[in-house]
């Protein structure tokens, strides 16, 4: 086994750990041991394209007037922040406080809320022009019954770019949760855009994202 090959497997071991996950107190527990080694081992080992390409269909979106600050929403490490170079008013929350100390060394953030979003919007504010999302809405981590606290952090006419893992769409049936946002009127302008998740030679390539667009009623 080459070296490359090596890391390839531990960070497709750490991803099926972070899959596996129940609850948010093992969302915690893993991800502080996960956040020294994030970026090395697992974002650059499988080709971690997800956030990056989440930072561009958002800024295609955008209308630099009215979408702004930003809610980076589940940043982990800050790969979607960074991602984000036009933009300077850029807020992130994470429930691990690990990965926050790593994003926070990055500055491309304001502001940092360490907050467990299944428990509600918390502290966060409610004038928000843009709320983006890549990695949160997975496996073992947030499902469609967060869909109503973001958008309470969101002003009216918000632009909202949240990626959602593909069998986890299908799985905890999203398209049911966005179907009810529209005919309540809550949201509009709702699109979908396919997008991958890694790209380069891991057996996770392949695996792919839905990028739901929309902007808040």
């Amino acid at each position: 086994m080459t070296d490359k090959q090596g890391k390839q497997a531990q960070a497709e071991k750490l991803l099926k750990g972070a899959y596996a996950l129940k609850n948010s107190k093992d969302n915690a527990r893993y991800y502080r041991d996960f956040a020294p080694i994030y970026d090395e081992q697992f974002a650059e080992a499988l080709g971690y394209s997800y956030p990056s390409a989440l930072a561009g269909i958002y800024m295609e979106q955008q209308q630099p007037d009215d979408n702004t600050p930003v809610l980076d929403v589940g940043c982990g490490t800050g790969l979607v922040a960074e991602a984000l170079t036009s933009n300077s008013k850029i807020d992130g929350v994470d429930l691990s406080a690990d990965m926050l100390s790593i994003a926070e060394t990055k500055r491309c953030y304001r502001q940092l809320y360490c907050h467990d979003l299944t428990t509600g919007p918390g502290p966060l504010p409610g004038d928000y022009g843009g709320v983006v999302s890549a990695g949160t809405f997975t496996h073992g981590h947030l499902g469609p019954d967060a869909l109503k606290d973001l958008l309470v952090v969101g002003r009216p006419g918000a632009l909202f770019c949240i990626g959602i893992n593909a069998h986890h769409f299908e799985q905890a049936d999203f398209k049911k949760a966005f179907a009810g946002l529209l005919e309540n009127l809550a949201i509009s302008d709702y699109t979908e855009v396919v997008c991958d998740i890694f790209t380069g030679s891991s057996s996770h390539v392949g695996d792919q994202a839905i990028v739901t667009v929309f902007r808040k009623m």
